[in-house]
């Protein structure tokens, strides 16, 4: 899907998701630090929800 060091945003179609989240790294230090993740469910009358609930 994406991959970023601040924030990714998007839908998810329905099935099986594997997600990663870790440290990164700029080639040669390695940068660690606290994370928030976060999933939300489909709300009713968003498009790409339409049938999963």
């Amino acid at each position: 899907m994406a991959r970023g060091d601040r924030g990714i945003e998007g839908e998810l179609g329905a099935g099986t998701w594997d997600i990663v989240v870790d440290t990164w790294s700029d080639g040669g230090d390695t940068f660690v630090g606290e994370y928030l993740f976060v999933v939300l469910p489909c709300q009713p009358g968003v498009e790409a929800c339409a049938g999963a609930l």
